[in-house]
């Protein structure tokens, strides 16, 4: 079994909290595919709280026989981004991607990544950011379920050269449970979450945050996602600053689904800090 990327470790956790909720917004968003090979998303997005709209136009192009795919993508605050990336053609087993950003300031990206039977790596170096270069780096080890990753990022430029990240995590998926940690070793943070599928059905989370150092808190949050037919879906979570959020997902044919989510939070219901949010997706 190839190990995850570094980013993807703890994943399922994570998607437990974050899928399915878009709190603050009213969302639509289509997805049209011609084949395998040509995709085009549309997405609109009001915040309901600030009244500004977002657009995004992303065109999807692949061209397996090369192991190509191109990407575009267009948004309303008039910033285009292309990517190009090349798998499993200059080197087997390895991906190449080239990211690139226009916009009143242009930059780049340059990811690789390789994969292994017993290990995952990727790099990155990425330029136009008001520090200069940045230059990123991950590898994570995996047997039999358990997995052992770092990444860091090193600033070249600048007054002092200096590293930016230094993260070190650990994990363990088995049978239906996964357990992952994760240490910022520079400002001394920790975290983690603990994934659980109870049944076909039901899905459990629980995250924790623990900061020894700064102006940052420590919280945690348990979150459940449940099932209740093939077509609707309800979700829910609380953290520990008395927030609380549901969401119910329906699909209403073979291509149509609405989402509705609410979140409260029982220190300042009054404060008008509660969030409503609607969305659409359509697939063709």
């Amino acid at each position: 079994m190839t190990p995850p990327l570094f980013a993807d470790l703890g994943k399922l956790g994570r998607d437990v909290f974050q899928k399915g909720y878009n709190l603050g917004f009213l969302k639509v968003e289509t997805t049209t595919k011609n084949g395998n090979d040509v995709e085009l998303k549309l997405l609109a997005s009001h915040n309901l709280k600030t009244t500004n709209f977002f657009g995004v136009c992303d065109f999807k192009y692949q061209i397996p026989q090369y192991g190509l795919t191109f990407v575009e993508k267009w948004n309303t605050n008039n910033v285009l981004s292309s990517e190009m990336t090349v798998q499993d053609k200059l080197i087997n087993n390895a991906k190449f991607i080239l990211n690139t950003s226009y916009a009143p300031k242009s930059s780049a990206s340059l990811k690789t990544e390789y994969k292994h039977n017993r290990a995952r790596m990727n790099t990155e170096i990425r330029s136009g950011g008001p520090e200069g270069p940045l230059f990123v780096g991950a590898i994570v080890f995996g047997h039999e379920g358990w997995f052992l990753g770092y990444q860091t990022g090193y600033l070249p430029c600048g007054i002092t050269s200096r590293f930016k990240q230094n993260l070190l995590a650990i994990g363990a998926e088995k049978y239906d449970i996964a357990v992952h940690i994760i240490a910022n070793l520079a400002d001394r943070h920790f975290g983690g979450n603990i994934y659980h599928k109870v049944t076909p059905e039901l899905e459990l989370a629980a995250d924790v945050s623990l900061a020894t150092s700064g102006e940052s808190k420590s919280k945690f949050g348990l979150a459940a996602k449940y099932d209740l037919d093939s077509k609707t879906t309800v979700r829910s979570k609380i953290d520990s600053t008395s927030s609380i959020a549901v969401a119910l997902s329906h699909r209403i044919t073979q291509g149509l689904k609405a989402t509705v989510s609410l979140a409260i939070n029982l220190q300042s219901f009054y404060d008008g800090n509660n969030k409503l949010g609607v969305g659409v997706e359509y697939f063709s």
